[in-house]
């Protein structure tokens, strides 16, 4: 699914190159339902993971697809705005009003968010014992600050009320929010990961010294793989900035 959803992207892509601009829009529906197929398919694979309850459920497809379309906005503006300031332009009327229209789906995806998350956490504590532990490790133990501080302020709370403050207009508040967004999108995706497998499916049977809360911490390998990739994206976005000149909406 992954596949034909890069596949109709990179299509839709050349066809934006050509200015073939009904057939670039006959792509990207495909490419949107190949998406929203591929992000729901992946949450099926938590959600339907009986072995680990902390991601069991139904909700989890949903979620996956809500929190895929609020990167996506997040990503709108953080590199429209960055392509424009590179360029050291102003911003014209209808790429205002298009980043204004995105701020508004993007403050209504954060509340989903924050929805579900409240639910997550409620229904939580009425589940299985392994899913009540890894939760209150979650809240309360040692993951607590990535919760409290970057999941949901600085992913949530923060955003939501800097696209409120910006009234949706001031595009440098909305920039900033995209920042923190971003920083809280990096730790919700590490903490569904890192939270699902730290109970120990062992802790049922009491075995006498062996751990019922498991201990993760990233290795250089892993921190240099995530600096690479980051790098990786802001190379790739700053040649295609010179290149295609991509934010420039009289080309499209």
């Amino acid at each position: 699914m992954y596949g034909a959803y890069l596949v109709f992207m990179s299509i839709e892509f050349l066809l934006l190159l050509i200015a073939k601009y009904r057939y670039a829009m006959v792509a990207g529906l495909l490419g949107l339902i190949s998406g929203i197929a591929a992000h729901s398919n992946l949450g099926a694979v938590f959600g339907m993971l009986h072995g680990r309850e902390f991601w069991y459920g139904p909700y989890m497809p949903i979620y996956f697809i809500a929190s895929a379309a609020a990167s996506g906005c997040t990503a709108i503006i953080f590199f429209t705005y960055l392509g424009y300031r590179i360029r050291n332009e102003r911003f014209d009327k209808p790429m205002e009003l298009a980043l204004q229209a995105v701020g508004k789906l993007w403050a209504l995806l954060l509340a989903v968010l924050m929805f579900f998350v409240t639910w997550k956490v409620i229904t939580g504590f009425a589940g299985a014992e392994g899913k009540v532990l890894a939760i209150r490790e979650w809240l309360f133990g040692k993951y607590a600050i990535n919760f409290w501080f970057f999941e949901v302020f600085l992913g949530l709370v923060a955003p939501f009320f800097l696209l409120l403050v910006s009234r949706f207009r001031n595009l440098n508040q909305m920039f900033v929010a995209s920042l923190l967004a971003f920083i809280g999108i990096f730790f919700m995706r590490v903490d569904l990961v890192v939270i699902g497998q730290i109970v120990s499916h062992f802790f049922e049977y009491k075995v006498t010294d062996f751990p019922v809360i498991l201990t993760y911490k990233p290795t250089l390998h892993e921190i240099m793989l995530i600096i690479g990739a980051c790098a990786l994206c802001v190379f790739s976005f700053l040649i295609g900035e010179k290149v295609f000149k991509g934010h420039h909406t009289e080309i499209h």
